[in-house]
């Protein structure tokens, strides 16, 4: 185990500024999430920085950036099936 992730982890996309301080480590989160059979997406969004999608009103790649989430999770969401049972 490393980083904590474990063979069974759901599913991740890890999206990054190509100027972000901390890519290295979301592309060694990717790599040793991939290296335990967690599929992972990463994306490394050029030019951008920390956090860029929060300024989803004035930047383009931003819009992209959570199109591309929405997509990760629809799919997800249309690979599990419907639920078992309803909330109580």
């Amino acid at each position: 185990m490393a980083a904590g992730i474990v063979p069974g982890f759901p599913p991740m996309l890890i999206q990054v500024g190509g100027l972000e301080v901390l890519q290295a480590d979301a592309q060694h989160l990717a790599a040793t999430a991939r290296g335990v059979g967690v599929r992972c997406e990463l994306q490394i969004w050029t030019g951008r920085v920390h956090v860029f999608q929060a300024g989803y009103l004035a930047v383009p790649e931003a819009v992209a950036a959570l199109a591309e989430v929405s997509a990760f999770v629809g799919e997800l969401d249309r690979a599990s099936g419907p639920p078992d049972r309803m909330p109580a």
